[in-house]
């Protein structure tokens, strides 16, 4: 867009920056292919860290694009619980119907009753437990 901005022509020209930038086969990205915004995030920052691993920058887009989540399951009918911390780079939050990034955020960290096929095995019981996982931190 800021090459956009102080330039006369109404479009940008995407060939060079197609031709630096490869796909997963490391092969450069065709103009003319369309890819969302998340799996050219993601093909990007993958990008980014293999490029810089093994140098002193290593950690960089960790250190100011990701974080640490925490999945927890709670036994709805006993004591037991299990915590599993999950890194993340991107969060995929469902944005319908929501009028700001704290209500995304705030239905992302919202826990849900997992039954059926769904449902998690309480390993100190012998039998299927509902479990109910709350509070993954953001």
């Amino acid at each position: 867009f800021a090459a956009l901005n102080k330039s006369v022509r109404q479009y940008y020209d995407t060939k060079a920056f197609c031709y630096a930038v490869k796909d997963w086969a490391c092969k450069p990205l065709k103009e003319h292919e369309q890819m969302d915004a998340d799996e050219f995030f993601n093909l990007y920052l993958d990008q980014l860290e293999n490029a810089v691993k093994g140098t002193p920058q290593e950690n960089t887009i960790k250190k100011h694009f990701g974080g640490v989540f925490v999945n927890q399951l709670l036994c709805k009918d006993c004591v037991h619980s299990s915590s599993r911390q999950e890194p993340f780079l991107v969060l995929n939050l469902n944005v319908k119907n929501k009028r700001s990034l704290k209500q995304c955020l705030e239905s992302f960290v919202e826990g849900e009753m997992l039954q059926g096929p769904n449902a998690y095995h309480c390993g100190p019981v012998s039998y299927t437990h509902l479990t109910l996982p709350t509070n993954r931190e953001v």
